[in-house]
């Protein structure tokens, strides 16, 4: 068996993954895509799904802070393209703005959700987590207020189970 090649043989290209190798993977352990996804509504024209798109930007976020304009050059740089699976030319600043915008309308419910899902995927006590919603407004007269039922859902062994805290509720 004769072991000389000449010339290339195949068609691949490389990509400098770096840390990209590790975020991809610990995103999709933290089913961040799948959590953003549940939450915000999927749109029958979009090509790509919010929990793609959004998940795109924090491992760019995490590898090394681009400017939005940037991210189609540093998916291609990086292979992350290939592992969201988004051409870099589909990558756009209106893409990224309305997966933004669609986030901010729910982000307390899929930060919760993330939170609890993590607790149990890494076996964190949520005592030992660090989760601070701190940014609350309150605003109007009170003297109607009522209790919520259906907020905070615990399991038969009295662990916290889920959080409800979108705008499908009611005023406290």
């Amino acid at each position: 068996m004769d072991g000389t090649w000449y010339g290339k043989h195949t068609d691949v290209e490389g990509a400098a993954m770096g840390s990209l190798a590790v975020i991809a993977p610990l995103l999709k352990r933290m089913r961040v895509a799948e959590i953003i996804d549940q939450h915000l509504p999927v749109d029958s024209q979009a090509e790509f799904p919010h929990g793609t798109i959004l998940s795109l930007l924090v491992a760019a976020r995490a590898y090394s802070p681009v400017a939005l304009s940037n991210i189609p050059e540093w998916a291609s740089r990086t292979a992350a393209d290939v592992l969201f699976q988004m051409p870099p030319e589909k990558m756009n600043d209106d893409r990224f703005g309305r997966s933004l915008e669609a986030f901010f309308e729910q982000r307390h419910s899929i930060l919760s959700s993330l939170a609890l899902h993590l607790v149990e995927e890494f076996g964190v006590p949520l005592q030992d987590l660090h989760y601070d919603p701190t940014h609350v407004t309150f605003t109007g007269a009170y003297e109607r207020a009522k209790s919520r039922e259906g907020v905070v859902k615990h399991d038969t062994e009295g662990l916290l189970k889920s959080v409800r805290s979108d705008d499908t509720l009611d005023p406290a």
